[in-house]
C-alpha cells in the first residue's frame, strides 16, 4: 500500500478509536444510550457481459458475490459517530482463476459534532479497495480493465450560522488513488463559501475552491475555482438548482457549471442534470475536463415496491486523448419484510475512447444482477430493539 493511503489510514484509525472511548466514557458519565451495532449481509448473482473489458474478445461470467459487513452508531446530545465496513467475497463460474475473497473492501466513517445552534463541525473518512476500477471513476460509462485500484479520502468540515439568514462553511478534502500497474495521485481541496437566503424561496451562495493534485509519475497543477449558486423551488413540486464560474488552472481557464432540476410526486420523482467539471482518471496522470448530463425517474406503485432508470452520457477530454461514455440502468426494489430486501437491475454501458489506459476502441458491457440484502433487527447493548436501517 502506498504512503500516500498508509499514513491517512493509520491517523483515521487512531481517530476513530479516540472517539470511541469517548463515545463509552461519555455513555458512561452522562447516562447516553448505548451504542448501536447492527450486521449487514447481502447475497448478488450477476452476469457481465464482458469480464475483463475488452473490446475484441469480450468474454462473459456469471458471478456470484457474498457480502458480509458490520455498522455500528454512537449517539449523544452532541455527536454522532457512525462507522460501517462491507467486504465482497466473489466466485466466478467460468473464470475460476478470478475468484477471490477480497473482490471490494469499503470502510466508511462519518462523525458529526454540534456545539450549539449556530456551530457544527464534521469528519467523514472513506476507503475502496476493489478490482473494479470503473466503481472508482467519477465520469459516466467510464470502462475499465480489472485490476487492483484504492481510494481513501477524508474530508473536515467546520459550518457557522453568522446571521438568522446566512450561513459560513469551510472544508479540506484529501483523496489518494492508486492504480495496480499504472499510477498513483493525490488531491487537495480547501473551500471556503457562504449561503444567503434572499427570501423565503431563493438561496444564494459563494464558494472559493482551491485544488492541488500530485501525480506520480506526473506532475502538480493547481486550480483556482470561483462559484456563483443559486436555489429555488419554482412551485411546491418543482426544484431548481444552479452553480457556475470560472476555474484557472495553471494559466487555463475554464468553465464551472452545474444545474439541476428536480420534480417530485407522492408516486414519482424525476430529476435530470448537467455538469462540467474537472477531474481525474484513476491511474493515469493529469487532470481531465468531463462533461455531463444524467438524469434518474423512479416510481413507486405500490407499497415497498419501487421501480427506476436512470441514462447518461458523458465526455472527456485528456491530454492522452478523449472520451465518450453511455450509460443505462434500469432496478426494481421490492421490501419483502421489514428486514429483507430484493433487487433487480440491468445496467448498458458503452464508451468510445482513445486514452491510453483504456481500450483504444470501443467497449461495452451488460450488467444483470439479483440482489437479496438482509438487515437484521438492530440490537443495542442493552439488548432492546431498533428499527432497522435500509442499506442503500
Amino acid at each position: 500500500m502506498p504512503f500516500s493511503i498508509t499514513k491517512p489510514l493509520a491517523v483515521g484509525c487512531l481517530v476513530v478509536a479516540l472517539l470511541m472511548a469517548h463515545g463509552r466514557m461519555s455513555a458512561v458519565l452522562f447516562a447516553q444510550r448505548p451504542v448501536r451495532v447492527q450486521p449487514l449481509f447481502a447475497v448478488t448473482q450477476t452476469y457481465d457481459s464482458n469480464v475483463v473489458s475488452s473490446s475484441t474478445r469480450p468474454s462473459g461470467d456469471f458471478v456470484t458475490r457474498l457480502s458480509p459487513g458490520v455498522e455500528a452508531e454512537y449517539r449523544s446530545a452532541l455527536t454522532r459517530l457512525l462507522g460501517r465496513y462491507t467486504v465482497d467475497l466473489e466466485r466466478f463460474a467460468l473464470q475460476p482463476a478470478l475468484t477471490t475473497a477480497d473482490g471490494r473492501h469499503a470502510a466508511l466513517a462519518d462523525l458529526r459534532f454540534s456545539r450549539s445552534r449556530r456551530l457544527s463541525a464534521g469528519v467523514e473518512a472513506a476507503f475502496t479497495r476493489t478490482h473494479t476500477p470503473s466503481e472508482l471513476g467519477t465520469v459516466t460509462g467510464l470502462i475499465m480493465d480489472r485490476a487492483l485500484a484504492e481510494r481513501v479520502e477524508v474530508r473536515p468540515s467546520l459550518v457557522r450560522q453568522l446571521d438568522p439568514v446566512t450561513s459560513g462553511t469551510i472544508e479540506y478534502t484529501f483523496t489518494a488513488e492508486r492504480l495496480a500497474g499504472g499510477g498513483s495521485s493525490r488531491v487537495h481541496r480547501t473551500a471556503a463559501g457562504l449561503d444567503r437566503l434572499l427570501s423565503r424561496r431563493d438561496l444564494l451562495g459563494v464558494d472559493y475552491e482551491m485544488r492541488r493534485w500530485f501525480f506520480q509519475p506526473g506532475g502538480h497543477p493547481t486550480s483556482h475555482v470561483l462559484r456563483l449558486g443559486w436555489s429555488r423551488p419554482i412551485t411546491r413540486l418543482l426544484d431548481v438548482e444552479l452553480h457556475a464560474g470560472p476555474a484557472l488552472t495553471d494559466g487555463r481557464t475554464a468553465p464551472e457549471l452545474a444545474a439541476s432540476m428536480r420534480h417530485s410526486t407522492r408516486p414519482a420523482d424525476l430529476a435530470i442534470g448537467y455538469a462540467r467539471t474537472q477531474t481525474t482518471i484513476v491511474g493515469l496522470p493529469g487532470v481531465a475536463d468531463t462533461q455531463s448530463v444524467s438524469a434518474s425517474a423512479s416510481v413507486r406503485p405500490r407499497s415497498g415496491l419501487e421501480l427506476r432508470v436512470s441514462p447518461g452520457v458523458s465526455r472527456t477530454t485528456h491530454a492522452r486523448g478523449p472520451m465518450e461514455g453511455w450509460r443505462l440502468a434500469l432496478d426494481a426494489e421490492r421490501q419483502l419484510r421489514r428486514t429483507l430486501m430484493l433487487r433487480i437491475s440491468y445496467e448498458a454501458t458503452a464508451q468510445r475512447s482513445s486514452l491510453a489506459a483504456l481500450s483504444t476502441q470501443a467497449v461495452s458491457r451488460h450488467l444483470m444482477q439479483v440482489s437479496l440484502l438482509a438487515v437484521p433487527r438492530q440490537v443495542t447493548a442493552a439488548g432492546a430493539k431498533a428499527p432497522a436501517l435500509r442499506v442503500p
